[in-house]
């Protein structure tokens, strides 16, 4: 599981810094973005990993995250953020853009590998019908419960690097230790705060 999803880290970087330098005026990391295949989810077992794909995820929003404040808005995330962010809350979480890129996966074969094709085709879709775009993304998000994997996979990785951080460590401070000790926990209490609202605000949507 931990090499999926480092191999999902490694994709979600290598597009993030495709993406940035296409947006400095690169034209060919342009040329490679537009056209190249993104192994977001694919897995030998055959079944897309979900936690590749939330590192994937997770990684590839970097670059939309123009202020640097760890906050995708739908500004940030261009022409097609209103429709990416499913709970309507001004953000791009995680999980609404791994839905996003599943949502476009499923265009062609779903196996967890984004040809250049399947978001061509699933772009112009989203573009020409973007209620039933906006509800195939919520049903991968709620069919798969990428909200809540989200959240666990968050939980796991501050929990993991919060053991990391109480091992010996001659350079770091105890100050330093206890302060980064305790960002990562006010992390998990944020993401399970986001969570929480998250489904507030798609329940109150429903009614």
């Amino acid at each position: 599981m931990t090499s999926l999803i480092n191999q999902g880290k490694a994709e979600g970087s290598r597009v993030a810094n495709l993406a940035q330098q296409a947006n400095k005026g690169d034209k060919q990391a342009a040329s490679t973005l537009q056209n190249t295949s993104i192994d977001y989810a694919s897995n030998p077992g055959g079944k897309a990993s979900i936690d590749k794909g939330l590192a994937y995820s997770k990684e590839s929003l970097k670059a939309l995250d123009k202020d640097g404040n760890g906050i995708i808005n739908t500004k940030e995330a261009g022409a097609l953020g209103s429709l990416i962010d499913l709970n309507n809350d001004g953000k791009i979480s995680t999980a609404e853009n791994l839905a996003y890129t599943m949502y476009q996966d499923a265009s062609g074969k779903m196996d967890g590998i984004l040809t250049a094709l399947e978001r061509a085709t699933a772009d112009t879709a989203m573009l020409q019908d973007p209620n039933q775009a906006r509800q195939q993304m919520q049903q991968l998000l709620n069919g798969h419960n990428l909200e809540l994997k989200s959240l666990q996979f968050d939980i796991r990785e501050n929990s993991e690097q919060i053991k990391q951080f109480q091992m010996p460590n001659p350079q770091l401070s105890f100050i330093d230790m206890c302060q980064q000790i305790s960002q990562l926990e006010h992390n998990i209490m944020q993401r399970i705060n986001d969570f929480i609202q998250s489904n507030l605000l798609f329940k109150q949507q429903k009614h």
